[in-house]
């Protein structure tokens, strides 16, 4: 009784093997190049998205610090409003003493007349 291995080995056609071998090389050749490829594209769109995605963490990162800037220079402005009002106000009071020193003056000046 033959051995099924045998039986197998005898049912495959070596001559149409053997002389197509360098064709079905060159197709292996190009199925592993092209998986290369495709591994190499994969890697390089990783690497692209990966860099996306640093720009926008740099762009947010960037975005904050000017919302941090913008609050800074509201809470100078509302400052420099509130020590305007003060000095307003200071200044309508030292118009009204300067105009009450000099009816002062003038009352003595009148007085001693």
């Amino acid at each position: 009784m033959p051995s099924p291995w045998l039986f197998a080995l005898k049912m495959i056609p070596w001559a149409s093997l053997l002389s197509n071998g360098p064709a079905m090389a060159k197709a292996a050749d190009a199925l592993l190049s092209g998986t290369k490829a495709r591994k190499a594209h994969a890697v390089a769109a990783a690497d692209e998205i990966r860099g996306l995605s640093e720009r926008v963490a740099a762009l947010e990162s960037h975005d904050r610090a000017d919302a941090e800037l913008g609050k800074q220079m509201s809470d100078q402005i509302d400052a420099l409003t509130k020590a305007t009002d003060v000095l307003a106000a200071r200044q309508r009071w030292l118009a009204i003493a300067a105009t009450a020193l000099c009816l002062g003056l003038l009352a003595v000046v009148l007085g001693r007349l």
